[in-house]
């Protein structure tokens, strides 16, 4: 659907501002995943992704919408915070797994 109202495409534009740096951790993100996926930690996989929604991206959402001051930037800026949260995770996950491989003889 597209819009030629300015006020749609300045909201859109608005919420762009805080979601446009999820362009950039997801790739980083993904990379991990496909890591992974590849040496069968599937549960970890949808373990951090559930914890990266509901931990961080909803909580945040909301809370920045309920403020006085809301605005679609920093409510666009949930996704990009989840994301990065879930690097976090999956860097110590890393660490964890990578300490356990040179324990295995």
């Amino acid at each position: 659907m597209e819009s030629s109202d300015a006020a749609v495409i300045a909201r859109a534009a608005e919420y762009l501002k805080g979601f446009a740096p999820e362009a950039v951790v997801t790739a980083i993100l993904f990379s991990f995943i496909g890591y992974y996926n590849g040496h069968s930690r599937t549960l970890f996989v949808m373990l951090q992704g559930i914890a990266q929604t509901f931990i961080v991206r909803l909580p945040m959402s909301w809370f920045m919408s309920i403020k006085p001051d809301a605005s679609l930037t920093t409510i666009g800026l949930a996704a990009p915070c989840a994301t990065v949260f879930g690097i976090v995770i999956n860097v110590l996950y890393f660490v964890k797994m990578s300490r356990e491989m040179k324990t295995v003889p």
